[in-house]
């Protein structure tokens, strides 16, 4: 017999068909005596919910990108044009800040020295008169411009570290107090000098709820960004310990000319490792209470 689910949930008797070929004049009939449905969340399930996407960018301040004086720096300020990174934040910021309800920005840099200090800083806010620990700024006007006023008064330098604003995000994620997804943008245009210290912070990470993008500007090969965005196996640090999950995708700028293939590509990854946080810690959406669901795994929970 074919049957709907709607059918069922009438709890009215459903006639069976005959097998093919049989000559039975009544086949009889079935009833559902009682009916659960399982459900799955998925991504939407926890957006509609209330569960915020909330954004913060990081951008490599190190003397590779040259000085922004010269036309060819990654850097370069004009009027005419938007930088390589400039284009960057504009294509997933303004994605992502639809998400969020405060529309406010985690805004860092890292490898440059800032006005005030002797060495090089490897996480500063990028709005320069913010205090210790204070890094949103409002929306991505105000990502902008605070890009803008810190790239022209830093001091490029060096060297490209990751793990300082990794770990930064992080602990801000594990202080959040609503209910929200966190996504830290790395804007770069080199290969990384701290690869170790960047995988173990990733393990940390990844017990989180956050997500790391990567992007490369410039015509730099990143073969250490593969190793991080780690799509063949869960990293490893040098004491042992692995990532719970993969939360590191890496997206070559150069390779997405458009904002739409550029915006399409960086969020590729994100419902899933959304969802990957989500199911490992037995989150539902706020409404799913005295649900029944079902994880991908196969075992099955009841919300609490």
């Amino acid at each position: 017999m074919d049957v709907s689910l709607n059918q069922l949930l009438t709890k009215e008797p459903l006639k069976l068909n005959d097998r093919p070929g049989g000559r039975t004049a009544d086949p009889g009939s079935i009833k559902a005596k009682e009916i659960q449905v399982h459900r799955t969340p998925n991504f939407l399930d926890y957006i509609m919910e209330g569960c915020d996407l909330t954004i913060s960018v990081a951008v490599d301040f190190t003397a590779s990108n040259k000085n922004i004086d010269d036309p060819v720096s990654l850097h370069h300020l004009s009027d005419a044009q938007q930088n390589q990174y400039q284009l960057a934040m504009a294509s997933i910021g303004a994605v992502i800040l639809d998400y969020d309800h405060d529309k406010k920005v985690g805004a860092m840099g890292f490898g440059a020295i800032v006005p005030g200090a002797e060495e090089a800083s490897h996480c500063f806010p990028l709005k320069l008169d913010l205090g210790p620990g204070e890094y949103n700024v409002d929306g991505l006007q105000g990502l902008m411009d605070a890009y803008r006023d810190s790239i022209s008064k830093a001091k490029l330098y060096g060297p490209t570290n990751f793990q300082n604003v990794i770990d930064q995000q992080a602990l801000m994620a594990k202080e959040c107090q609503k209910s929200a997804y966190h996504i830290l943008m790395i804007l770069t245009d080199g290969d990384i000098t701290d690869k170790q210290e960047t995988i173990a912070a990733i393990v940390r990470a990844s017990k989180v709820p956050m997500s790391i993008i990567i992007i490369g500007v410039g015509e730099e090969d990143f073969e250490e960004m593969d190793i991080l965005d780690s799509d063949k196996g869960m990293l490893e640090d040098e004491s042992g310990n692995k990532a719970v999950r993969d939360i590191v995708q890496f997206v070559p700028f150069k390779q997405h000319p458009s904002a739409d293939e550029l915006e399409s590509n960086l969020l590729r990854e994100l419902p899933g490792q959304l969802l990957g946080y989500m199911w490992a810690n037995k989150r539902t959406p706020g409404s799913w209470k005295d649900t029944v669901f079902s994880l991908p795994e196969g075992e099955w929970f009841k919300a609490q």
